[in-house]
């Protein structure tokens, strides 16, 4: 052997499975969603099916509703994105050449960093109470 590899010395606590094993697992997932919302245990409002989330998929598909969705949300998303670098990048600049601007951003960006950064969409979010 050679001396510079190292030696899995873990080799018989690790075990391998069939990637069989992943598809059944999601299959019995899907069977018990199903069942749980056939049932009725829980409302179609809040959890609906499986089988009618595949079939409003093949709908749109055959629509052409899906494209125009998904133009409409990476529209939003790549504007988002982009705005949110470039204020990013104005702001880090800023804050990185005057101390001035560092010391008052400084404050804001401490009581805010703990703060989960989904917690924050609300009051940021443009339509926020104009629904």
């Amino acid at each position: 052997m050679n001396k510079y590899m190292v030696e899995n010395k873990m080799k018989r606590w690790q075990k391998s499975y069939s990637p069989a094993v992943s598809l059944i697992s999601v299959a019995v997932l899907l069977l018990i969603w199903e069942g749980i919302c056939r049932a009725g245990v829980v409302s179609s409002l809040f959890l609906p099916p499986p089988t009618l989330i595949i079939s409003a998929l093949i709908d749109m598909i055959q629509d052409g509703e899906i494209g125009v969705s998904l133009a409409a949300s990476l529209y939003r998303i790549l504007l988002g994105f982009f705005l949110g670098s470039a204020f990013g990048l104005l702001v880090g600049l800023v804050t990185g050449t005057s101390v001035l601007a560092d010391r008052m951003a400084n404050p804001i960006v401490n009581a805010l960093y703990p703060i989960p950064k989904i917690a924050l969409l609300p009051p940021f979010h443009p339509l926020a109470g104009h629904r």
